[in-house]
């Protein structure tokens, strides 16, 4: 909603509410950016490296899983299943990052 509503404002109101760091607020803030949202590599990305415990999953569950899943969804060139082991999932997760990386409009400007 606040996406449709305020799409200039967006980030940046995502961003405060992650600012308490909380886990549970960065598993929402994945569920709101889970499907194919243009702002989730922006916002979600600095989760990738969150290796926190979420509760509340039938398997063992990170925040930066969480994150990758939600950031999977922006491009078919990369899958995340949260049911692999974690040495697979974590180097997936590092290919996100790069993924992330690239696709960062700032990054693309600074590079100019």
């Amino acid at each position: 909603m606040i996406r449709k509503r305020y799409p200039d404002s967006a980030g940046s109101v995502y961003k405060e509410f992650l600012r308490t760091g909380s886990a549970r607020r960065a598993e929402t803030m994945c569920r709101v950016l889970w499907h194919n949202d243009p702002l989730s590599k922006d916002i979600l990305a600095p989760l990738l490296d969150d290796k926190r415990e979420l509760h509340g999953f039938s398997i063992p569950m990170r925040v930066c899983d969480r994150a990758a899943q939600a950031i999977s969804h922006t491009t078919d060139k990369i899958r995340f299943d949260s049911g692999w082991g974690i040495a697979h999932k974590d180097e997936v997760i590092s290919r996100l990052k790069t993924y992330c990386e690239q696709s960062t409009p700032n990054k693309a400007s600074d590079e100019e």
